[in-house]
């Protein structure tokens, strides 16, 4: 009797710690499975180059305790494309003024000039365009270098090309002076379709950041000129023109931006004329900006290309803080009548903003060369891979050299090609 209940504790005991050891194995087994999604989660939300790793990965690598879901982010992705100076030398002008019939009607036709970059404009959901010359139209007299005045006519085209995205703030802002400025600002207010910044008709205009919603993601949009030609703005427009004279405005600017957008995309006039090498104060002021968390710095102004780069944001102590600025430092011209070959030699940039909650990527890269195509009276641009040759030996500059599109191809391959971004060419 006393064996046969010996026996039975014995056996009883045996089947107690074998549940324990069973119920200890499926603890450590719920923890390592809780340690590896935390180790997946931690790879979407830092991932860096793992992006593509999503949270429906770790759903379906680590079953969750009594069916708990994790939600999959939702990436909204917006594109952009951008080009360099709309500037208006007078023999342009006078072009679109025989493109739109009678010479000194008062009408004028920009838009076959624009046509070969329809089909990029049509395909891309923002377009950024520097408006180099201000608008203050055929009343104050038109006028080309040094001094510029432009038809406001080009605010209706480039809207109808399909540019949504314009600065006015450029060493030519106050070439007009505050009149100027009115009267392109009541230019542009009547195409709301284009988000216009740079250039204010008072301090609450200038106060207001420009944001633009695209497919529910909020886009700002600022920009500053760091030269004025010499002009210095009276103290009472000291709110016309956003300069980079004071280097505090623009961090404030940046974080109302920032506050209120989950994009924010900075214009910039600067750099030293025809010199495709970025100056000092270029770099020094990019990184500013990269510090403050802009996204997306599109550089003007130099008449010529410049490279293109990504910088890490820097904190107080100049360590890194995760996050990143691609800065194009110069697109080179647009639309000009400039006479130098190589300052006909330009860039379309264009990528993809992939937008999550809480962060901000920059994909696709991509560098499309252009020429700014002058024949004579005859203005046009087109894509460097879609310039025939008989109209590029055509070309008042470019035409000269030993080979015009040879030449186009290794401008681009000298100032782009180390900066890593693919090139369509």
């Amino acid at each position: 009797m006393g064996r046969q209940t010996g026996a039975h504790e014995g056996s009883a005991d045996r089947a107690l710690r074998r549940q324990a050891v069973a119920l200890v194995a499926l603890a450590l087994v719920a923890a390592a499975l809780a340690i590896a999604g935390a180790c997946l989660v931690r790879a979407v939300t830092n991932g860096g180059e793992r992006t593509g790793a999503t949270e429906a990965l770790v759903a379906s690598r680590a079953p969750l305790a009594q069916g708990a879901r994790l939600a999959e982010p939702t990436a909204t992705r917006v594109t952009l494309s951008a080009v360099g100076d709309h500037l208006m030398n007078m023999p342009v002008v006078y072009a679109a003024d025989a493109n739109a019939g009678e010479m000194g009607d008062g009408l004028y036709d920009f838009m076959p000039m624009y046509a070969g970059v329809a089909d990029v404009l049509a395909t891309h959901d923002l377009n950024f365009i520097d408006i180099e010359t201000i608008l203050g139209g055929d009343s104050l007299g038109l006028s080309g270098y040094p001094v510029f005045n432009s038809p406001a006519a080009i605010a209706g085209q480039v809207s109808a090309a399909g540019w949504n995205l314009a600065t006015t703030a450029t060493n030519h802002a106050w070439d007009q002076g505050m009149e100027g400025i009115a009267n392109s600002s009541a230019t542009w207010a009547a195409y709301p379709d284009v988000t216009v910044t740079g250039t204010f008709t008072s301090p609450e205009d200038r106060a207001r950041v420009r944001v633009r919603e695209v497919g529910g993601v909020r886009v700002a949009f600022l920009a500053y000129t760091d030269y004025l030609n010499g002009y210095e703005l009276p103290d009472e427009y000291g709110y016309a023109i956003a300069t980079t004279d004071d280097w505090q405005v623009v961090a404030d600017d940046v974080a109302r931006a920032r506050a209120q957008a989950d994009v924010v995309i900075v214009a910039m006039s600067w750099g030293d004329e025809n010199s495709t090498t970025p100056n000092d104060f270029q770099r020094a002021f990019a990184q500013y900006l990269a510090d403050q968390d802009a996204d997306l710095v599109l550089g003007f102004g130099p008449h010529v290309i410049q490279p293109v780069e990504t910088l890490d944001a820097r904190d107080e102590s100049g360590s890194p803080t995760g996050h990143r600025t691609l800065v194009a430092y110069s697109l080179g011209n647009f639309l000009s009548n400039q006479p130098e070959a190589i300052e006909n030699v330009e860039g379309c940039l264009t990528c993809t903003f992939v937008v999550t909650p809480g962060r901000v990527r920059i994909e696709g890269v991509t560098w499309t060369p252009l020429v700014n195509h002058i024949d004579g009276d005859y203005h046009a641009v087109f894509r460097l891979r879609d310039y025939p040759d008989e109209l590029a030996y055509a070309h008042d500059s470019i035409g000269l050299t030993d080979s015009p599109t040879t030449y186009a191809r290794d401008v681009t391959e000298e100032v782009i090609g180390p900066c890593g971004v693919s090139i369509d060419m």
